[in-house]
């Protein structure tokens, strides 16, 4: 790879691809050369060299398909793009108030103030239904009053339709208890 593309792509591909050769470097000299060696000590010295040359070209090989088999997979399976996206999003989050610590502090405090605000309309609410509840009960009481008023009005409108009945009925009596007095001379 290039260092032009290498400068490209984001750390988090580059640490993983650092990691996965650091890693495959290891597994494959295990075997330290004085191991080998003492592996192969039936062989002359010169032999021993020549087999441990071909050891180490024979690692190189392998290393490098394995590096290139792991690229391939990587590409198919798209993690370098993955790995990019997150850096990406991690960046974002870096950037963005809302995910920072005071990003945290003001999630809290609108929580708080969500909180206050809900606790609040609830009381409210309360203090409405109450409300209506005590108004509900005065009208119940002033119908109440309005139909003892109406059933008061209708008594009287009774009792003054017995009145001018009575007076109806002692005009006559007064006509004849003047008539008398006028007759009588009192």
């Amino acid at each position: 790879m290039d260092r032009d593309a290498e400068e490209n792509q984001s750390s988090r591909v580059l640490s993983l691809r650092k990691s996965f050769s650091i890693a495959l470097h290891s597994l494959l000299l295990a075997c330290p050369k004085e191991d080998f060696l003492r592996i192969f000590s039936s062989f002359k010295h010169a032999e021993q060299e020549t087999l441990y040359q071909l050891y180490l070209q024979m690692i190189a090989s392998i290393h490098g398909n394995i590096e290139d088999e792991f690229e391939s997979v990587c590409n198919e399976t798209q993690v370098m793009t993955a790995l990019g996206t997150i850096e990406q999003l991690i960046e974002n989050q870096k950037l963005d108030v809302l995910h920072d610590e005071k990003g945290a502090e003001y999630r809290t405090s609108v929580n708080d103030v969500k909180q206050e605000l809900a606790r609040r309309k609830l009381s409210e609410i309360h203090y409405l239904k109450d409300m209506l509840e005590k108004v509900q009960e005065q009208n119940q009481i002033d119908k109440k009053r309005i139909e003892l008023l109406r059933n008061a009005r209708d008594d009287v409108s009774h009792a003054d339709s017995a009145l001018t009945k009575l007076k109806d009925y002692n005009e006559p009596l007064k006509e004849i208890s003047r008539s008398m007095n006028a007759h009588f001379g009192s």
